[in-house]
Protein backbone atom coordinates (compact mmCIF):
# COMPACT_ATOMS: atom_id res chain seq x y z
CA UNK A 1 0.00 0.00 0.00
CA UNK A 2 2.97 2.40 1.04
CA UNK A 3 4.03 2.29 -2.95
CA UNK A 4 0.62 2.93 -3.95
CA UNK A 5 0.31 5.96 -1.99
CA UNK A 6 3.17 7.03 -2.56
CA UNK A 7 2.08 7.18 -6.46
CA UNK A 8 -0.80 8.88 -5.25
CA UNK A 9 0.94 11.65 -3.74
CA UNK A 10 3.07 12.09 -6.75
CA UNK A 11 -0.03 12.53 -8.93
CA UNK A 12 -1.77 14.59 -6.01
CA UNK A 13 1.54 16.93 -6.43
CA UNK A 14 1.39 16.96 -9.81
CA UNK A 15 -2.16 18.28 -9.40
CA UNK A 16 -1.51 20.99 -6.89
CA UNK A 17 1.39 22.39 -8.94
CA UNK A 18 -0.97 23.26 -11.91
CA UNK A 19 -3.88 25.34 -10.65
CA UNK A 20 -5.65 24.47 -14.46
CA UNK A 21 -5.68 21.07 -13.53
CA UNK A 22 -6.80 21.25 -9.88
CA UNK A 23 -9.92 23.07 -11.75
CA UNK A 24 -10.08 20.59 -14.17
CA UNK A 25 -10.21 18.02 -11.24
CA UNK A 26 -13.24 20.21 -9.62
CA UNK A 27 -15.30 20.14 -12.48
CA UNK A 28 -14.53 16.29 -13.29
CA UNK A 29 -15.42 15.30 -10.00
CA UNK A 30 -18.51 17.24 -9.96
CA UNK A 31 -19.45 15.88 -13.48
CA UNK A 32 -18.48 12.33 -12.36
CA UNK A 33 -20.62 12.39 -9.53
CA UNK A 34 -23.72 14.36 -11.40
CA UNK A 35 -23.32 11.20 -14.01
CA UNK A 36 -24.05 8.99 -11.38
CA UNK A 37 -26.93 10.33 -9.57
CA UNK A 38 -25.24 11.36 -6.85
CA UNK A 39 -25.61 13.99 -3.99
CA UNK A 40 -22.87 15.71 -2.22
CA UNK A 41 -24.59 14.18 0.60
CA UNK A 42 -24.40 10.60 -0.64
CA UNK A 43 -21.06 11.04 -2.30
CA UNK A 44 -19.38 12.58 1.27
CA UNK A 45 -21.60 9.91 3.45
CA UNK A 46 -19.90 6.78 0.85
CA UNK A 47 -16.12 8.42 1.00
CA UNK A 48 -16.39 9.14 5.19
CA UNK A 49 -16.05 12.93 4.27
CA UNK A 50 -18.84 15.84 4.62
CA UNK A 51 -20.51 17.42 2.24
CA UNK A 52 -18.85 20.94 2.95
CA UNK A 53 -15.63 19.01 2.00
CA UNK A 54 -17.19 17.45 -1.13
CA UNK A 55 -18.83 21.01 -2.32
CA UNK A 56 -14.50 22.50 -1.63
CA UNK A 57 -13.37 19.68 -3.83
CA UNK A 58 -15.95 20.77 -6.53
CA UNK A 59 -15.20 24.45 -6.08
CA UNK A 60 -11.61 23.89 -6.04
CA UNK A 61 -11.08 25.28 -3.03
CA UNK A 62 -9.31 22.07 -1.33
CA UNK A 63 -8.12 18.39 -3.09
CA UNK A 64 -8.31 15.22 -1.51
CA UNK A 65 -5.73 12.90 0.23
CA UNK A 66 -4.45 9.97 -1.08
CA UNK A 67 -6.70 7.90 0.77
CA UNK A 68 -9.81 10.07 0.00
CA UNK A 69 -8.99 10.25 -3.81
CA UNK A 70 -8.85 6.08 -3.72
CA UNK A 71 -12.26 6.11 -2.02
CA UNK A 72 -13.49 9.00 -4.19
CA UNK A 73 -12.87 6.97 -7.20
CA UNK A 74 -13.80 3.66 -6.13
CA UNK A 75 -17.23 4.92 -5.09
CA UNK A 76 -17.72 6.69 -8.78
CA UNK A 77 -15.97 3.55 -10.40
CA UNK A 78 -12.98 4.89 -11.91
CA UNK A 79 -8.97 5.04 -11.59
CA UNK A 80 -7.57 7.56 -9.56
CA UNK A 81 -5.47 8.37 -12.47
CA UNK A 82 -8.92 9.11 -14.19
CA UNK A 83 -10.47 11.37 -11.77
CA UNK A 84 -7.64 13.28 -11.17
CA UNK A 85 -6.87 13.63 -14.68
CA UNK A 86 -3.81 12.13 -15.66
CA UNK A 87 -5.67 8.82 -17.24
CA UNK A 88 -7.86 8.74 -20.24
CA UNK A 89 -11.21 7.10 -19.31
CA UNK A 90 -11.44 3.70 -20.67
CA UNK A 91 -14.46 3.01 -22.32
CA UNK A 92 -16.16 0.13 -23.92
CA UNK A 93 -17.64 0.96 -27.19
CA UNK A 94 -21.84 -0.08 -26.86
CA UNK A 95 -21.98 -3.11 -29.06
CA UNK A 96 -19.15 -4.63 -27.35
CA UNK A 97 -20.92 -3.58 -23.79
CA UNK A 98 -24.56 -4.88 -24.74
CA UNK A 99 -22.27 -8.46 -25.95
CA UNK A 100 -20.27 -8.30 -22.23
CA UNK A 101 -24.08 -7.69 -20.45
CA UNK A 102 -25.56 -10.71 -22.48
CA UNK A 103 -22.65 -12.53 -22.02
CA UNK A 104 -23.30 -12.40 -18.03
CA UNK A 105 -26.84 -13.21 -18.65
CA UNK A 106 -26.01 -16.74 -19.83
CA UNK A 107 -25.49 -20.21 -17.62
CA UNK A 108 -21.88 -20.57 -15.84
CA UNK A 109 -21.50 -23.38 -18.37
CA UNK A 110 -22.79 -21.54 -21.31
CA UNK A 111 -20.36 -18.65 -20.55
CA UNK A 112 -16.72 -20.93 -19.49
CA UNK A 113 -17.78 -21.65 -23.36
CA UNK A 114 -17.70 -18.60 -24.56
CA UNK A 115 -14.98 -17.20 -22.53
CA UNK A 116 -12.74 -20.58 -24.24
CA UNK A 117 -13.88 -19.34 -27.54
CA UNK A 118 -13.16 -15.84 -27.24
CA UNK A 119 -9.86 -16.34 -25.62
CA UNK A 120 -8.95 -18.85 -28.57
CA UNK A 121 -9.36 -16.17 -31.15
CA UNK A 122 -7.87 -13.42 -28.65
CA UNK A 123 -4.88 -15.69 -28.88
CA UNK A 124 -4.44 -16.20 -32.85
CA UNK A 125 -4.84 -12.56 -33.32
CA UNK A 126 -2.14 -11.64 -30.92
CA UNK A 127 -0.10 -14.28 -32.66
CA UNK A 128 -0.66 -13.34 -36.16
CA UNK A 129 -0.62 -9.54 -35.02
CA UNK A 130 3.18 -10.61 -33.58
CA UNK A 131 4.42 -12.23 -36.73
CA UNK A 132 3.35 -10.02 -38.75
CA UNK A 133 5.30 -6.98 -37.84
Amino acid sequence: MSCIGGNISRILATVTAQTTTMEDFSHRLQRLRKDRGMSQDHLAQASETSRNTIGKYERAEAQPSADVAVRLASILEVSVGELLGVEEPKTLDPEATARIEALTKLDPDTRKTLYQIIDTFLRDATARKAYSI
